[in-house]
C-alpha cells in the first residue's frame, strides 16, 4: 500500500513548475473521476492526453489516492505547508488543479482552509465544480483572498444562467475562462500565437475577450491574467486543444 512504507511516496505531490508552459507550482489528480461538474469538456479534455507520459499519470493517481484518506490528506497538507518561496520572491503562484477538480464540498473546504494558512501563496484554478462552490458559500464559509476562481467552460451547469450568475457573484470568482473551437488553419503552437489565431478565437467566442497565449505567466508584464484582480469579470478565451 502507498502509505505502508514509512509514508514515503514515489512522486512529488506538487509539480515544481519547471516547464515553459506552466512555470508555477501545481497540483493535479485524476481527471473525470474527480470532476462532478464536467459536461462537454470531457470530449476535449487535454488531461487525458497527459497519460501518454507515465510519470504524469502516476502522480495524478497517487494524489487521487492520498486525497481519499485522512492520512493521505495530512501528507498533502504537510507538503503544502512546506512549499518554499523562491529567493527574492514575496509570494508563490500555485495552480490548483491542472488535472482533475474539487470532487466534493469536503475537498473544497480542505483546500480553502489550507490557503488561509499560507497568504504568501497566490492560488488560482479553473473549475466546473460550481455546485460545490455554491454549497460552500451557502454554509457561510469564507473564501480566502489568495484564491482566484476561473469559471471553466464545458461545465455541466454552463447552460444554467441562474447558477452562472450566482457563481459570478462569489468573492473568489475572477471571471470566465472559455475554450472555443476554431478552424485548424488558424491554429498556432503555444508560445507562437499569430494574429490570425487571436482573431479566430475572438470571433468564435462571439464576445469581447482576452485571448490566452497558452504560456502561463506570459500574458501581461505584471502577472498572469487568470490570477489577477485587474482582470475581474474579463472573459479569457483559448482554442480547444
Amino acid at each position: 500500500m502507498l502509505l505502508d512504507s514509512g509514508d514515503s511516496i514515489p512522486f512529488s505531490i506538487f509539480a515544481s513548475g519547471g516547464n515553459s508552459k506552466l512555470p508555477f507550482v501545481s497540483f493535479s489528480t485524476i481527471p473525470g473521476a474527480t470532476c462532478p461538474g464536467a459536461g462537454e469538456c470531457l470530449d476535449f479534455c487535454y488531461s487525458f492526453k497527459a497519460w501518454r507520459y507515465p510519470a504524469a499519470f502516476f502522480r495524478q493517481l497517487q494524489n487521487f489516492y492520498l486525497m481519499n484518506s485522512k492520512k493521505g490528506r495530512d501528507i498533502i497538507a504537510s507538503e503544502f505547508k512546506g512549499l518554499k518561496l523562491k529567493k527574492g520572491k514575496s509570494f508563490l503562484n500555485l495552480r490548483l488543479y491542472v488535472d482533475g477538480d474539487f470532487k466534493n464540498i469536503n475537498e473544497l473546504t480542505y483546500w480553502m482552509n489550507l490557503l488561509f494558512l499560507r497568504p504568501d501563496i497566490k492560488a488560482y484554478g479553473y473549475s466546473k465544480s460550481w455546485k460545490e462552490f455554491l454549497i460552500y458559500d451557502s454554509l457561510k464559509l469564507t473564501f480566502p483572498d489568495n484564491y482566484k476562481l476561473n469559471l471553466s467552460s464545458g461545465s455541466l451547469h454552463g447552460a444554467n444562467q441562474d447558477i452562472k450568475e450566482r457563481m459570478n457573484l462569489l468573492s473568489c470568482t475572477r471571471g470566465e475562462f472559455v475554450a472555443v473551437k476554431i478552424a485548424k488553419e488558424f491554429d498556432a503552437p503555444i508560445g507562437n500565437r499569430t494574429r490570425e489565431y487571436n482573431r479566430a478565437v475572438r470571433q468564435a467566442a462571439k464576445e469581447r475577450v482576452f485571448v490566452c497565449p497558452g504560456l502561463c505567466g506570459s500574458c501581461t508584464p505584471n502577472g498572469h491574467a487568470c490570477g489577477s484582480d485587474r482582470f475581474k469579470n474579463v472573459t479569457i478565451a483559448i482554442a480547444t486543444h
